[in-house]
């Protein structure tokens, strides 16, 4: 491929190529490495969606990505909706949410983007909810004895 010139002292130029042939070369060498950095994540990918778990697998990732955590914002949130309200203001919740909590983790915090650090991140802005309604919950409960 490329010979590094050793007739000028080790720190002299490449020799006999001209510079399309020098871009070429690195055009060739990029491509490979592309290659092979693709293929190992279409692998990767293959093994981990195959399977009998595959379907039940998209499935969760589906409710747990696309409604889950807005569910949860809605009932901290909005305290009298119908169902149907309450279902498409969860789904719009959960794409906003998902979507902005793992670009902000990722360039505020420096957290890369994976397929654990989004689990941890949709669980988090799942819980934090839950437990504010939870606790408004046993509040008004405890409130309502003494009535």
């Amino acid at each position: 491929m490329l010979k590094r010139s050793e007739a000028s002292g080790g720190g002299g130029g490449w020799s006999g190529l001209a510079p399309p042939q020098i871009l070429q070369s690195l055009r060739s060498f990029q491509n490979d490495a592309e290659e092979k950095i693709e293929l190992g994540l279409l692998e990767q990918f293959g093994q981990l969606m195959a399977g009998p778990l595959a379907i039940p697998r998209a499935i969760l990732a589906v409710i747990l990505v696309f409604f889950v955590p807005g569910f949860a914002w809605t009932l901290v949130l909005f305290r009298k909706l119908d169902i149907p309200e309450r279902l498409a203001l969860s789904i719009g919740l959960s794409i906003a949410l998902v979507t902005l909590s793992i670009l902000v983790a990722n360039v505020v915090f420096k957290i890369p983007i994976s397929g654990l650090s989004a689990l941890v991140i949709i669980l988090l802005i799942t819980v934090i909810p839950l437990i504010w309604y939870g606790i408004r919950w046993w509040l008004s409960k405890r409130n309502a004895r003494y009535v």
